[in-house]
């Protein structure tokens, strides 16, 4: 059709085609020309503005960096300083190059100002962290984590000696103990002192009432100590500093050394820190210096020897004396041993750790040696808070509060042991084998030290007003009048029934149990320390034993002869008994009054005494009649039946008592004496007897003698 069309024109079809588009072309841009010039300048507007905005942001960057500081803002300063170094960082506009030098002196300040804070302590380990990061991200130059570790350990060092500087200050100025806790604000937190009786201890039997001391132990050591002693506070304040401060320098190191100090960040993992083996090394003895000097300061402390720190000069001096500080050296292994516990859950190396263990094992061994001194020097002590209020034991019969308050002093001492103890970590048992084996010698020194105090109680010296409790006054009571007026003291013979007693009770009883209480707990007690200490009381035993019979025998025996010879009475020229003389049931009355008093205190001990007493009664008759004997005169027919006769008395009112040694002595004595040969010298003798019988029978029945019998 163009072509026809072409054809019958005669034109090009080229030529219309062109003159359609030009046309086409001149409509459009008369239609869209004023759309394309607002978008050409609304282009150069926005580039326009995005050159301002770049260029505000540089020149308000300064002032912002100093309010973001300000503020804390540390992460958003990094942020805007990193972008304008991205930005202009190539400029050559002299302008620009001046706002940024002015944003290089801000962030150098902003970099002095972090590396400030970094060496500021004590401060939170995640904020060294963050500070770490901060500077790598500045690229502050240098090992910032490193120059944190190494400033951490010197303050840490410094923090331990100024600690130990203050409180030596205290010790060693009156003036300043004012400073300290008082006993009143740690009354209820103070440990228990070993060796202070307590009344509801469960050491006392139900039966057995707690004696009222006159100064009880326990406010003997409040009055003579007004502040928790200096030593005590020192080891608290020191082992909580470590507690507190190390964890944070050694979690600090692992991170620094494991690379993991500033996290996954990718944006700065080409900025990781670098540890090299030498520093490794120089971290691990940073920690040794801090637990070394640690267990220095603390063994000077106790004047134990240094293990570590050859400059004993550098740890001071303590000038207040160590002693009486048994009550709180439980309290300073506690703390000790608590500080331990932290610093392996940190997971240590043993050269840094092996130190503080020795230090607990030094602390344990001396806590358990001075614990169970004070405890022995209160044991000195113990007659002082003797009674004699007498209190009855099914077994044993009366006893004193002594032999309990003792057993109650050795298990509180054992107790305040076992409280460490129960405390340890695996790793501290085999330890413990020298503090069990140092209890076991400190028990037995404890034990003769109470046997000593028994000793000092029977053979005390005697007071003026002291009398034998046996006398010519039969009207003189037996329970309460024995006691002289100075201090309720019983008199010398029923203060040695008492000893005596408790001496049985604790050999029977407290030596026993305790015995069992500490091999319970792992100490070494062996059957022939048992048995020495059961020799030792068995020996005390005997030698009031005889101290009782010595102070009967010199009245009852001493009075036998002149009984005998009283009225001028001789064997040889004297008339027919008409009944037994008075000495004879004089002697009888005393041992009634023996018998009385001995089993006051004890019905076992009976047989013995009177058995005893009787044996030398016997022996005292046979030399006197063997002296008679002896004599120039023969005994005539009625002194020998007086010398039956008495001899008769004796043997059946004493026959529950008669040993085979009195019976022979009876009868070797009056083989001496001619024999009865007439049977109205036998049946005067029996009547004689009988009469004799029935006017003591009260006081024969004391005897458990079956008078029919007799």
């Amino acid at each position: 059709m163009l072509k026809d069309e072409s054809e019958c024109d005669g034109g090009s079809i080229a030529e219309t085609l062109e003159s359609i588009l030009q046309g086409a072309s001149k409509n459009a841009d008369a239609l869209f020309q004023d759309v394309l010039n607002r978008k050409d300048d609304a282009d150069r507007t926005r580039n326009a503005l995005n050159v301002l905005q770049r260029f505000r942001f540089l020149f308000s960057l300064p002032h912002s960096i100093d309010r973001n500081i300000k503020q804390g803002e540390y992460e958003l300063v990094i942020s805007d300083y990193s972008r304008a170094k991205s930005l202009f960082a190539e400029t050559d506009i002299k302008i620009f190059k001046k706002v940024v030098q002015e944003v290089e002196t801000k962030i150098e300040s902003f970099r002095n100002h972090l590396k400030s804070k970094l060496q500021e302590f004590p401060s939170p380990l995640e904020e060294q962290k963050k500070i770490i990061r901060y500077l790598v991200e500045l690229e502050s130059g240098g090992d910032p984590a490193w120059d944190c570790l190494v400033n951490q350990h010197a303050w840490l060092l410094k923090l331990l000696t100024s600690c130990k500087n203050d409180h030596q200050a205290k010790d060693s100025s009156p003036f300043l103990q004012v400073e300290g806790v008082s006993d009143s604000d740690h009354l209820d937190s103070r440990p228990s002192i070993p060796g202070t009786f307590r009344p509801d201890s469960p050491a006392l039997g139900k039966s057995m009432k707690a004696p009222v001391s006159k100064t009880s132990n326990l406010e003997r050591q409040l009055r003579s100590s007004h502040v928790t002693p200096q030593r005590v506070q020192f080891v608290e304040e020191l082992s909580d500093l470590v507690t507190e401060s190390l964890p944070d320098l050694w979690k600090l190191g692992q991170a620094y050394l494991g690379q993991t100090l500033l996290g996954e960040d990718t944006s700065i993992s080409g900025k990781q820190l670098s540890p090299n083996q030498d520093k490794e090394m120089k971290f691990q003895t940073m920690i040794q210096e801090v637990t070394f000097l640690y267990t220095d300061l603390v063994n000077a402390a106790f004047l134990l020897n240094p293990m570590n720190n050859q400059n004993t000069e550098e740890l001071g001096t303590w000038l207040n004396n160590i002693e009486g500080l048994a009550a709180w050296l439980p309290s300073c292994v506690r703390n000790v041993r608590s500080c331990l516990s932290s610093l392996c859950s940190l997971g240590l190396p043993p050269s840094s750790l092996n130190c503080v263990r020795e230090l607990v094992d030094n602390l344990r061994f001396l806590c358990a040696t001075e614990v169970f001194t004070e405890a022995t020097s209160e044991i000195k002590t113990l007659h002082c808070n003797e009674l004699w209020t007498l209190e009855k034991d099914e077994n044993i019969g009366r006893i004193t509060s002594l032999p309990l308050l003792f057993e109650n002093i050795v298990m509180e001492t054992l107790h305040t042991l076992e409280e460490i103890a129960s405390e340890s970590i695996p790793e501290d048992n085999k330890s413990h084998g020298r503090v069990k084996q140092k209890g076991t010698e400190l028990f037995e020194e404890m034990f003769l030290t109470f046997i000593e105090c028994l000793q000092f109680l029977a053979f005390q010296p005697e007071q003026a007003q002291d009398k034998i409790s046996v006398s010519s006054q039969s009207d003189e009571r037996i329970d309460r009048s024995t006691y002289s007026l100075d201090d309720n003291i019983p008199v010398t013979d029923e203060r040695l029934l008492i000893v005596l007693n408790n001496c049985r009770y604790v050999r029977e009883k407290v030596l026993t149990k305790l015995v069992e209480s500490f091999k319970n707990q792992k100490y070494p007690m062996s059957d022939k320390l048992t048995q020495s200490l059961q020799s030792e009381l068995t020996h005390l035993e005997k030698n009031i034993f005889d101290a009782y019979i010595k102070q009967k025998a010199d009245s009852l025996v001493g009075s036998l002869e002149p009984g005998i010879t009283a009225g001028d009475f001789r064997w040889y020229d004297c008339l027919p008994p008409n009944d037994v003389r008075n000495y004879v049931k004089e002697i009888l009355m005393n041992l009634v009054l023996v018998h009385a008093q001995v089993f006051s205190v004890s019905s076992d001990l009976l047989a013995l005494v009177l058995s005893r007493l009787t044996d030398l009664l016997a022996d005292e008759f046979k030399r006197i009649l063997q002296k008679a004997s002896g004599s120039k005169r023969n005994f005539m027919s009625a002194g020998a039946v007086t010398a039956h006769l008495e001899a008769i008395a004796f043997q059946q009112a004493l026959m529950a008592y008669i040993t085979p040694d009195a019976r022979t002595a009876f009868t070797e004595a009056l083989e001496l004496v001619p024999p009865l040969t007439k049977d109205s010298d036998r049946k005067l003798i029996d009547a004689l007897m009988t009469s004799f019988k029935r006017k003591m029978a009260l006081q024969l029945q004391c005897f458990h003698v079956d008078m029919e019998e007799i």
